[in-house]
């Protein structure tokens, strides 16, 4: 309970004794409860006002029904123990009216939807002309999908008390960008899953919820193996635990079993060219026709497109342009970067660097031709260290294919690398410091392809891709299309682009490939340049800063000699242990 206490305390910067005398005014005055749900008391000054003076001005400004939706939420509230967690409720994103634990309307709804761009609205409008079927929308990435989807899930909750809105996001850090736009534009509290705030009372009473798609199959696996086993079954309340951090083999299905006790509901399928991924599929199908009732899915993805075909999940065939799976319905709008660059998006300036392949890197990429297309050769490190050179002063991305060759990079110039074995509050406080500018540089796999908003990067440097993924190109690439302060000014005063560099190995498959990747990205021209016109001259990312002198004299020069000679060895074992790696 202190530890709770504690905790609350923190996050509305109170003393424990504020938040706890709060808390007890709250339980005494339903008027007290009513302001600080309804946002008419800031939570700041509520803390430090005296009770008394609380209670008396909620008299004077308010009516107080003897009725109604509000009063039943605080009666039900007394009914129950004095929970420490109540003070996180309370002061954690509840200034709204009607947040996403509360029945009835939205509180922002008029400001969020003030807020919509011109195509945005545009979106939603056909989204809600084609109901009750599904549906997708495809937008570039930077253009605003998770406005639009927290429109689409807070307009169909506007009609419609009992219902529920499931929003399945790709990682952790897109439920983090959801939560962010339902509180800050729509004045919404979600639940998120795996929350460390909320409780099984919160999932039961809960209006949106936050999960990965990850997170909603493992729940499914283990509620599938608890109907096999022996003892006894669950309640819904008990196996909502696992969501709060406490994990139980035997726990599983509290989120699907919340989504489908509600009156109706609606999927919003982030990232949906997930969708006709065979067990995401199955998933959603549960979900959608369960208990006979149909629910609605609506899909949101700036890449509408899959390698492998058209209509994979073995139904009618439609239109590849309209609805490439079934399961997903048409496509009702499309946007693309060339409509809304400049004014929305920012032009990006995009190269493919060809590095030629020599010594014992071409009897390699000889033997085994999709090798060219994943490994790091000397001309692309090489590279690497002039491009690092070049942009020292920004905010700079490097994306590889293999957890090795991040460590490798982020060994050789100190970098933070960003992989699947990185604990996720680690990556949270990486990718925060980033944004910040704290950190100037990250090298990451494949996990930042997706989800990842950093409006001031001006830097990304493709090492490899995922061979032909067409998908991956226009992923990574939309990296930097989100504009920044600094990096709007930048480009208007100085016509300054975001550059994204794409290494590729020069008479080898991956040329090919990286063609076909490129082809895609619809708007957007690729510049082609060598390997000796960005090495030459010669850079050394020390050069930009002003550590060292330029003008060392001979003595130091030949002082240095020596440490010339064992840099050069190190990179020759460097170069080894790429080989080896690959």
């Amino acid at each position: 309970r202190a530890a709770e206490l504690a905790n609350a305390a923190v996050l509305a910067h109170a003393p424990t004794a504020a938040v706890r005398g709060l808390l007890a005014a709250a339980r005494r005055s339903f008027g007290v409860f009513a302001a600080l749900r309804s946002g008419r008391f800031c939570y700041r000054a509520a803390l430090e006002a005296p009770t008394d003076v609380l209670e008396r001005c909620c008299v004077a400004r308010t009516s107080l029904p003897s009725s109604g939706p509000e009063r039943t939420a605080w009666q039900r509230w007394l009914s129950q123990p004095e929970d420490p967690t109540d003070a996180g409720l309370l002061l954690h994103g509840r200034m709204a009216k009607n947040d996403g634990f509360a029945e009835g309307g939205i509180g922002n709804l008029d400001s969020g939807r003030s807020s919509l761009r011109p195509y945005q609205r545009a979106a939603l409008e056909a989204i809600q002309a084609a109901a009750p079927k599904n549906c997708c929308v495809v937008l570039p990435c930077g253009a605003g999908k998770t406005k639009v989807g927290a429109a689409v899930a807070c307009e169909f909750l506007e009609d419609r008390p009992g219902a529920c809105v499931l929003v399945l996001c790709l990682r952790r850090e897109g439920i983090r960008q959801w939560s962010q736009e339902l509180s800050r534009t729509w004045g919404v509290t979600a639940f998120e899953a795996g929350g460390e705030m909320f409780s099984p009372e919160a999932l039961r009473t809960c209006r949106i919820i936050l999960a990965t798609y990850h997170r909603m199959l493992s729940e499914r696996r283990r509620g599938a193996g608890a109907c096999h086993d022996e003892g006894p079954r669950l309640s819904s309340e008990q196996d909502a635990v696992s969501e709060c951090g406490d994990f139980d083999l035997a726990a599983g299905g509290a989120l699907s079993a919340r989504f489908l006790a509600s009156a109706s509901g609606l999927v919003v399928a982030d990232e949906c060219h997930m969708v006709p991924a065979p067990r995401i599929c199955g998933l959603l199908r549960s979900l959608l026709e369960a208990r006979g009732a149909r629910r609605r899915l609506v899909g949101l993805t700036a890449t509408l497109l899959r390698e492998g075909g058209g209509a994979p999940m073995g139904e009618g065939e439609g239109e590849a342009s309209d609805a490439p799976w079934p399961l997903l319905g048409k496509c009702v709008h499309r946007e693309t970067f060339a409509r809304l660059a400049p004014e929305y998006l920012a032009p990006v300036r995009c190269v493919e660097v060809r590095v030629p392949v020599a010594s014992r890197w071409l009897g390699l990429f000889q033997e085994q031709p999709l090798a060219a297309a994943v490994c790091l050769s000397r001309g692309k490190w090489e590279v690497l260290e002039h491009l690092l050179a070049k942009h020292a002063d920004e905010c700079l991305l490097i994306t590889v294919e293999r957890c090795e060759q991040a460590r490798l990079i982020a060994a050789t110039f100190g970098i933070i690398p960003i992989d699947g074995s990185v604990p996720a509050s680690q990556i949270k406080d990486y990718l925060q410091r980033f944004r910040s500018q704290k950190i100037r540089a990250l090298v990451a796999t494949h996990i930042l392809d997706d989800s990842a908003d950093f409006p001031e990067l001006s830097v990304m440097i493709q090492m490899g891709g995922h061979f032909s993924s067409r998908r991956q190109e226009q992923q990574r690439l939309g990296r930097l299309l989100r504009w920044g302060h600094t990096k709007r000014k930048r480009w208007e005063e100085s016509g300054v682009r975001p550059a994204f560099y794409v290494l590729v190995h020069e008479g080898t498959v991956e040329e090919r490939m990286s063609l076909h990747r490129s082809s895609s990205v619809a708007g957007v021209q690729y510049e082609r340049t060598t390997h000796a016109e960005i090495t030459s001259p010669p850079l050394s990312p020390l050069a930009c800063g002003s550590l060292f002198s330029a003008d060392a004299g001979s003595e130091a020069e030949a002082e240095l000699e020596a440490y010339h000679v064992a840099a050069r060895e190190r990179a020759i074992a460097a170069e080894q242990r790429c080989l080896e790696l690959s």
